[in-house]
């Protein structure tokens, strides 16, 4: 037995397929809103690790109560959401070269010159060397250049990064449900009905009376124009003059050239609506518009020139 008092708004539902049926959206006493649909706590099998499962009643199957059945139809939707990552780089590389440069610079230096001069005779003076031998040194002196380096800026290389934005087409496969309806069930019954052997008395082998076959022949017979005709006093909607079934939603679009629309998105008495992607607008269509319904297409008696003007 599960504790509805444990089950919170937003708590994950699962098929007894495993798969997401929906979120839990409010909980009224013993009931449960899923998609806005009420589900009896009895149709669910355990509640584990924070997930409600449906049991073999629920999920796919269909929802009695109130006199109505509920057939719940689900599709996956595609949600496209932006992270921020890493799409590449750009490198700078320095590399260190050598060469050789020259630069003139001027030097001064000191040049001797020795010269004998011949003098008129004079006498020794006082402090005077006179009769030493020995060595006398006159040094020369000059300019030498010095070298040394120091590192300057010379430029510099500017790098910047700009935001710019681009449209892309974001495509994935999504599955969704679609309930079909057995159009010949009546035919089919109608058929069984009339073949069944009546004897002059009026009455057959199985204990049928006449009454009763012709009882279900009436049946049949309305039931019949019902699925042919779709006339207003049995379904209470509006007919299309084309004489076959309402388009559904999910059924794919087709114009006259064979180009593709998009896919019925709506559908009411008067118009069904055409839902063509994420840039483009819908489009209303009128049921005169249609040129046939197949099992899952609808072919308009419009070319795509023509639909355009409906925008």
């Amino acid at each position: 037995m599960i504790d509805i008092s444990k089950l919170r708004e937003g708590t994950q539902v699962y098929g007894n397929n495993n798969q997401l049926f929906g979120t839990v959206e409010r909980i009224s006493g013993n009931d449960i809103y899923i998609s806005g649909k009420r589900y009896p706590l009895s149709s669910f099998s355990r509640f584990e690790q924070n997930r409600l499962y449906m049991g073999q009643q629920g999920g796919t199957s269909a929802q009695q109560g109130s006199g109505e059945i509920k057939v719940p139809i689900v599709e996956e939707q595609l949600n496209v959401g932006k992270r921020q990552v890493e799409l590449g780089e750009v490198e700078l590389q320095k590399k260190v070269t050598q060469e050789q440069v020259n630069i003139p610079v001027e030097l001064r230096r000191e040049e001797v010159h020795v010269q004998e001069v011949d003098i008129p005779d004079r006498p020794v003076q006082a402090g005077e060397a006179a009769f030493q031998e020995g060595t006398i040194r006159v040094p020369v002196r000059g300019e030498e250049a010095q070298v040394n380096k120091q590192a300057v800026v010379t430029g510099e290389v500017v790098v910047n990064k700009d935001v710019v934005t681009e449209q892309q087409q974001v495509a994935d496969t999504v599955r969704k449900e679609r309930v079909t309806v057995d159009k010949n069930f009546s035919q089919d019954r109608g058929q069984a009905a009339t073949g069944v052997d009546y004897d002059r008395a009026g009455s057959n082998q199985a204990g049928y009376d006449r009454s009763d076959y012709e009882a279900v022949q009436a049946d049949d017979t309305t039931g019949m124009q019902d699925t042919a005709g779709r006339s207003d006093t049995t379904t209470g909607a509006g007919t299309s003059g084309y004489g076959q079934v309402h388009p559904e939603e999910g059924m794919e679009v087709i114009s006259s050239d064979g180009d593709h629309v998009g896919k019925v998105k709506e559908v009411s008495d008067s118009y069904f609506r055409v839902g063509r992607g994420l840039f483009k607008s819908d489009i209303e269509a009128s049921y005169t518009s249609i040129q046939e319904v197949s099992e899952d297409q609808v072919i308009l008696n419009l070319s795509k020139e023509q639909i355009s003007d409906l925008t």
